[in-house]
This record gives C-alpha cells, sequence and structure tokens, in this order.
C-alpha cells in the first residue's frame, strides 16, 4: 500500500540475482538491522525471507508461513532442512492452516514452540459493502480472480468452459488477476469459446470486489494453494465457490453445502460443477451464502487479527525486556 508506506520509514532491498539474492541479501540487511535498531523482526515466508531474518540472528523474531514455502519442501532435501531450521529459530510462527502447521510438525517443527493458526483475512467492514442481495445476483456469470500463472489451472477453467458452452450458452466466465494471459487468449481462440470467456485481467481491488459481488459463483481451481485470500474475500461477499479438492480449501469449503470441490485435472468436472451451481436451489445458496460469511467472519476476520498479532509483538517485547 503506497499511501501507508509514505508515512513509514521503508527500506526496499532489491537483487539482479533471482532466488541467489536471498543469499547475498544477508549483509545488507545486517546494515539495516544496526542501523535501524528494530525491537522485532517478522518474516512472511518461511524460505526467502525466513531465511534472511534467521541468518540475522535477530530476537525476538515472528515468523509466518503462508504455503508453497512449506509444502514445496516434500521433495527437496536441502529445502526440508532449511524449513525445519528457520521453523525453529523462530520465537513465534504464525500458520496459515491447521494443514500447514502439520506438515511442519513432520519436517521436525518443535511443537513445544509458541504458534498459532489463522490467516490474516478479510476487512470486512470495508468488503461487506460489496455483499449484493442473492435476487440480486446474475446466476449466469462465475468470476475467475487467481490470474494466468500455469498453478491457478487456466487452462482446464476453459476447457471446462467448452463443455458448459454447449449447455449453457448464456454463462459467461471473467477471469482477473495478473501474469500473462497470451496463453489463456490463444486457447479461447483454439477453442472458439470467446463468446462466454472475457479476459479481465488485473484490475484495482474494489472492481474485483464489485464483480465478486454481483456474481453468483466464484471459481478458483490450482493444482496447489495456500490459504488464499480472494477465496475468503469471495465468501465473505457472498459468490457460490468451486474449488480445488486440496487440503487447504477442505479446511473452509464444505463440499456440496458450502461449495463444491473438484478435482483440478478434470475439465468435466469443473464443468459439471460450474453447470450445477447455476442450477442449485435456492436453499443451499442461501445456507451457503450466510455460513461462508460467519465463518470468515469467526475465522478470518483482519481487524481480529491484527489485534491478535499486535498482543503477540507485545508479549514477546515483554520477555525481551525482562532479560
Amino acid at each position: 500500500n503506497a499511501e501507508i508506506l509514505k508515512s513509514l520509514p521503508t527500506r526496499v532491498v532489491k537483487t539482479k540475482f533471482g532466488k541467489f539474492g536471498y543469499l547475498l541479501a544477508v549483509s545488507e540487511f545486517k546494515r539495516i538491522l544496526d542501523e535501524f535498531k528494530p525491537d522485532l523482526v517478522h518474516a512472511h515466508f518461511a524460505t526467502s525471507y525466513g531465511y534472511i531474518a534467521m541468518k540475522l540472528g535477530f530476537h525476538p523474531f515472528v515468523l509466518s508461513a503462508w504455503g508453497s514455502d512449506i509444502t514445496l519442501t516434500k521433495r527437496n532435501f536441502l529445502r526440508k532442512r532449511l524449513v525445519r531450521n528457520v521453523l525453529n529459530s523462530a520465537d513465534y510462527v504464525n500458520f496459515a492452516g491447521e494443514y500447514l502447521k502439520q506438515i511442519a510438525v513432520d519436517l521436525g517443527y518443535d511443537l513445544r514452540k509458541n504458534n498459532d493458526v489463522f490467516q490474516y483475512g478479510v476487512d470486512l467492514e470495508e468488503i461487506s459493502k460489496y455483499r449484493m442481495n442473492l435476487e440480486m445476483k446474475d446466476r449466469d456469470v462465475v468470476v475467475s480472480p487467481r490470474g494466468f500463472d500455469d498453478v491457478y489451472n487456466f487452462k482446464n477453467q476453459l476447457l471446462a468452459m467448452k463443455i458448459v458452452n454447449k449447455s449453457k450458452p448464456n454463462l459467461k466466465l471473467l477471469m482477473y488477476g495478473g501474469g500473462n494471459s497470451a496463453k489463456a487468449k490463444t486457447l479461447i481462440d483454439q477453442l472458439g469459446i470467446g463468446n462466454c470467456v472475457e479476459i479481465m485481467g488485473k484490475v484495482d481491488q474494489k472492481a474485483l470486489w464489485e464483480s465478486i459481488g454481483k456474481a453468483f459463483t466464484v471459481i478458483s481451481v490450482p493444482y496447489r494453494d495456500g490459504t488464499p485470500l480472494s477465496l475468503l474475500e469471495s465468501m465473505a461477499i457472498g459468490a457460490f465457490p468451486i474449488v480445488s479438492d486440496i487440503l487447504p480449501n477442505r479446511e473452509w469449503i464444505e463440499d456440496k453445502k458450502t461449495g463444491l470441490l473438484v478435482d483440478p485435472e478434470m475439465p468435466e468436472e469443473i464443468a459439471r460443477a460450474i453447470i450445477s451451481a447455476s442450477e442449485s436451489n435456492e436453499q443451499m445458496i442461501r445456507v451457503a451464502f450466510d455460513k461462508n460469511f460467519e465463518l470468515v467472519n469467526s475465522k478470518a476476520n483482519y481487524e481480529k487479527h491484527m489485534q491478535k498479532i499486535k498482543e503477540i509483538y507485545k508479549s514477546l517485547l515483554q520477555v525481551r525486556l525482562k532479560i
């Protein structure tokens, strides 16, 4: 947020060396640390920034684990070792989901250390402005908010829309988010589905929320994920979610009750879910509409969690002062 950063003594460390840049940046951060003299260091992501924070050797050290920083350790011994060391060097770890905490334990994270599970969450006061009555929503509009990187599975969404278009020619998919959309545009032309898919690209956050508010369904079917903020926002706004059947999403979506879980590898299954959502009975949609908002309010309320992290900061600083 550029407006907020203007009022803060912010330093940006840039590198031309890709991921190796994190290794090379430690000495620069040590210089900044000596100059800035912080009371506490908070790193987001167990790899990269977490590595830098560990090498600084500064305490209190708070770490937030978000998703792929933990989940992508399974096939790489060196990464496993790195993540385990970073996790155990932190004075407090915040996991974005229960499944992440379990993977961390399997990697060797010491559960006796201070930790908790929560996603920083949604500003419900702001986002509720875009929550339209169910009667005003358009059953023929599906929003995909995740972008065009391969991991977000735009290809199978488009293959699904080819199937959907045969029986639901009026149903339209609006695709939002960053990344290069050239491949998606080419595939749309090849499949001949330009009439039912529109590339919206990266837009202002409020414009995206407004679009989700008007839409009946939101789709998020990546092959892997953390706890996606865009899903929580969509649930709070009131769009009916179709999501990948993967561990992070099972913590939030109850299949065939508060949303639909699908195999991200199966365009036919994604297509059936899109059609099913558009034809769902009013009672099921009403239950999902209400329960999803309640769930986000109880487990992913931004204001509550900001207060929570402030209290964590205070408790760690009190321990430091006593030392």
